[in-house]
Parts: structure tokens; C-alpha cells; sequence
């Protein structure tokens, strides 16, 4: 991919933030105390991605780029969306497999949702934040990626959700995605890209699918790739 965007004439820069990987710390100093952050998918606070992305944004600002397309893949698309609608510095967007973690974590859990999002909340308020909810997350990462109404909660993709309030955005955006997506819960593809359309009715929309292709992209890198250099192309 990163050979196409050259090959382009396009620069590329990746950028890492706090929620990768499963498990890592993080340490900083708050008035002279070092404090160790855990962090990675466990423990993120979805809240703090922003941090991140407006790190890597105005790294690219200071080098001298003025003309800046922001791309997420999965969890990843609502951290760049979330930046979007906060700070709205960006104008083009591209999201890869967009993933709506309301629906996901539900549909992992059944009807268990409501008690383990009140549980992750009370946790919360606790200060007892790391506390494992399930096998997988933390109360943290629950309660702030996982809720209905928390930061996360952007593209709301089951049907029953209102989305008669679009989304603040109103540049260029372009979302890819497989036709074998697991993220969509068995959703026809033509609802998900009605769904997002009705979602980003004040953006300047486009929705290409890649017939076969499964969440990670595996043997269709290329089709991708130039999915995203023709979407840049149509940014104008």
C-alpha cells in the first residue's frame, strides 16, 4: 500500500496511540509524580485517543503539510472519526472496515450488555478502573468504548438505534469495506452503506466494497490500496 501512495506522489506517515497491542504501560509525571498508565486494547480510555491523533496531525502540520487525509482501520476509524468531530481540522477522510463497537460488544455478550456496562460504570466511579469485567476488557475499556452515549458511540449501525442526527462532519470521506466483513453482524451490505449514508448526510460521501474480502484485507491488499488512491483522486 504504502509503495502505491509513493509511486502516487502521495507521503505517508503511520501513526500508533495508546489503545494497540493488548497490553502495555505508559508512565508520565502529573506536578512532579510519576504516574504508570496501563493502557493497550485491555485498559484504553477511548476518550484519551484523541490525544493521539492530534499528536500525529500536528506532527504532519509542523513538517509543513497542509493537505492532510486522515485513514483508520477498524476500532481505529471512530478514533479518527471522534478527532473529526471534535476538532474538525481535517476535511478527508478514509475509513477502512468501520466498526460500530455498541453492536459488536452486544452481539459478543447477548443479553448479559445492560449489566456489564452498568458494572464497568460503577467501576468507574470507584476508581477501580483496570478491574476485568470479561475476559477480555476492562471496566474502562467498556464503559468508555462500548456504552450507548460514550465517545465511541459514533456510527450506531443497529437498526433500531435513532440516527436522525447526523454526524457534525462535513468533508470527504470514504469508507472500504469487505463483503465478508464479521463486524456487520450478518447485515446485507446495502443496509451498512444506507446506514453510514444516512450517518455522514452532511459529508461529501463515497462507499466502495470489495467483493470476497474478509476485515483484515488478507489477499486483497492491492484491491484496498487502490480503493484508497482512487479515493483521494475523487477528494477535489
Amino acid at each position: 500500500m504504502f509503495e502505491d501512495f509513493n509511486y502516487y506522489g502521495y507521503d505517508f506517515m503511520i501513526s500508533n496511540n495508546r489503545g494497540s497491542e493488548q497490553y502495555f504501560r505508559l508512565h508520565r509525571k502529573n506536578r512532579g509524580v510519576t504516574e504508570t498508565l496501563k493502557t493497550g486494547n485491555i485498559y484504553e480510555n477511548f476518550d484519551d485517543s484523541i490525544y493521539d491523533v492530534a499528536a500525529a496531525v500536528n506532527y504532519a502540520k509542523d513538517m509543513g503539510y497542509d493537505d492532510i487525509i486522515l485513514v483508520g482501520q477498524s476500532l481505529g476509524t471512530l478514533k479518527v472519526q471522534y478527532y473529526c468531530e471534535q476538532i474538525g481540522d481535517i476535511s478527508k477522510l478514509i475509513l477502512l472496515s468501520p466498526v460500530d463497537m455498541v453492536s459488536r460488544f452486544r452481539h459478543r455478550v447477548g443479553e448479559k450488555y445492560d449489566e456489564l456496562i452498568e458494572k464497568s460504570k460503577k467501576l468507574v466511579s470507584d476508581n477501580r478502573p483496570y478491574e476485568m469485567v470479561t475476559n477480555e476488557f476492562s471496566a474502562l475499556k467498556v464503559s468508555s468504548t462500548m456504552a450507548i452515549g460514550s465517545k465511541a458511540d459514533l456510527f450506531k449501525l443497529e437498526e433500531k438505534r435513532d440516527i436522525s442526527t447526523p454526524l457534525n462532519y462535513k468533508g470527504f470521506i470514504s469508507i472500504i469495506a469487505g463483503s465478508s466483513e464479521h463486524v456487520y453482524d450478518g447485515w446485507d451490505m446495502k443496509y451498512v452503506e444506507t446506514r453510514f449514508k444516512k450517518r455522514f448526510k452532511n459529508a461529501k460521501f463515497q462507499f466502495h466494497i470489495i467483493p470476497n474480502s474478509t476485515h483484515d484485507y488478507h489477499n486483497h491488499e492491492k484491491q484496498m490500496s487502490k480503493l484508497i488512491i482512487d479515493s483521494i483522486a475523487a477528494m477535489k
